[in-house]
């Protein structure tokens, strides 16, 4: 094709677009999660991008004080922090407008107090800083890959398991509208190439015929790119799964910086977003991501985890426990007391689209969390936000509020502790609610079944109603 040609340009301008007008996407969404007017936070990008601003010349002045021309197409962090401070403008604009007038007001003070804080100070000190970090991150994948890389490999799934991966994007989205290239997406593919091994090992040895299904799925969730029903389902609290998960994630992460294999965009890895890896390192990537499958698995074999003694107990165990479980239908009480709200509500969407299972949400009006069914504690969190209980053959997660693993268990109290046995009623957790929600946390809970594929059917009730500890919020049916 010649590159001279329209046709070409046409193509290159469709490819290019997002990421040239990327800073109207990220104000869209930064404004949902600082709860800002989306159309102001937009029109924020606009006055950044504005073509005008780039023919102002070097001596730009806004009332006699001096404003640095900054390119912000392309950027990332200069609009994530001119939102949130416009959400501290905005909150002071609805306080001093008359009601009357809100409507005019309101836009007009949040936007014109805004811009100027933005271009004179907060945009340029975020871009430089955001280059720096985005310099330091692709010097340390290129430099120093020998470290960087197994680590980034072996900690990036717990980076998932703890919802803080997200953070990693900015970084990658920033190396690629500086250099065309990141780096970071290739580890993290060998990091969850390395959750989907645990799952398809589990797959392939297992003769508990639940435990294979689930592992099946999960597996090919995982080499998709979702691997959050592996990494909760399987993964979370087996030591065996972590070591193994860690050690394959290390090695493909230092594989990928020795072979100098880099991604040209943004997709789910390792498989649905292959295309962003394509070029002359296309089969390094393949070949990491087969020696991550290899060392993973032969790991998890070395643990013993593939015995299969250890896997016909665990089964018998499993069905002993169903067998107890006699009733057709299970009723489960609210945990928390609140509004009780269907899961499509959370805005989270490893919640909200059912990946970890069906059930609802709570928004809490105390803070406390009880047991709602007789049981065991097989998981609790380090930072005291989220609950994981054995119920019978009902594998039940409570989390209490989004992102909340951030306050590292500040507000937070625990009970319990894993390997509990805990009846219906005793209390599991207590939350400050005022101070964490305060703090900037959304404190809806989901309340999951994890183990949804094995009832015929789990559904949620009394939805929208006020509910305490003693109202039906789920309905579990067995075949």
């Amino acid at each position: 094709m010649d590159v001279s040609g329209t046709t070409y340009q046409l193509l290159m301008i469709i490819s290019d677009a997002s990421f040239y007008f990327l800073p109207f996407i990220l104000a869209y969404t930064s404004a949902q999660r600082f709860k800002v007017t989306p159309m102001l936070a937009v029109a924020l990008a606009g006055v950044m991008l504005h073509p005008t601003f780039a023919t102002l010349g070097e001596s730009i002045q806004f009332l006699s004080i001096p404003v640095s021309y900054v390119n912000y197409s392309s950027t990332v962090f200069p609009i994530i922090a001119g939102v949130y401070i416009m959400s501290w403008i905005e909150k002071f604009a609805k306080k001093i407008s008359p009601k009357l007038l809100a409507g005019i007001l309101v836009p007009l003070l949040t936007l014109i107090i805004t811009s100027p804080i933005v271009l004179i100070i907060v945009g340029p000190i975020v871009n430089v800083a955001s280059t720096q970090v985005g310099n330091f991150v692709i010097w340390m994948t290129g430099k120093a890959g020998f470290i960087a890389g197994p680590v980034l490999g072996a900690l990036y799934p717990l980076f998932v398991f703890l919802g803080i991966h997200t953070s990693l994007v900015a970084f990658e989205l920033q190396g690629i509208s500086q250099s065309g290239f990141d780096p970071i997406i290739a580890i993290g593919a060998c990091a969850n190439t390395a959750i989907a091994s645990v799952a398809l090992y589990l797959a392939l040895r297992s003769r508990n015929q639940q435990r294979k299904s689930m592992a099946a799925s999960s597996a090919v969730s995982g080499f998709i790119g979702v691997t959050e029903p592996a990494l909760y389902g399987l993964v979370a609290g087996r030591k065996e799964h972590w070591i193994a998960v860690f050690a394959g994630g290390a090695v493909g992460g230092f594989l990928m910086n020795l072979f100098g294999v880099k991604g040209y965009g943004i997709g789910p890895v390792p498989l649905a977003g292959i295309a962003v890896f394509f070029g002359d390192k296309f089969l390094f990537y393949l070949l990491s991501l087969l020696i991550t499958v290899a060392v993973t698995m032969a790991v998890l074999h070395i643990l013993g985890m593939g015995e299969e003694d250890r896997l016909e107990t665990a089964a018998k165990e499993e069905k002993k426990a169903t067998e107890k479980m006699t009733e057709k239908v299970t009723k489960l009480t609210a945990p928390v007391k609140g509004s009780v709200v269907p899961l499509a509500q959370v805005n989270d969407s490893t919640f909200s689209e059912e990946m970890l299972g069906k059930g609802v949400a709570i928004l809490p009006q105390e803070g406390k969390v009880i047991a709602p069914l007789d049981g065991e504690v097989e998981t609790i969190m380090d930072s005291r936000h989220a609950v994981g209980l054995k119920c019978g053959d009902i594998e039940l997660l409570i989390h209490v509020g989004l992102e909340t693993v951030g306050l590292n268990g500040k507000y937070y109290e625990a009970f319990v502790k894993e390997g509990d046995h805990v009846k219906k009623g005793d209390t599991l957790l207590t939350f400050d609610q005022k101070a964490v929600e305060e703090a900037g946390y959304d404190l809806i809970t989901p309340v999951i079944v994890t183990n949804t594929d094995e009832f015929s059917s789990v559904t949620g009730t009394n939805v929208n109603t006020q509910a305490d500890y003693t109202t039906e919020i789920l309905m579990i049916e067995r075949a």
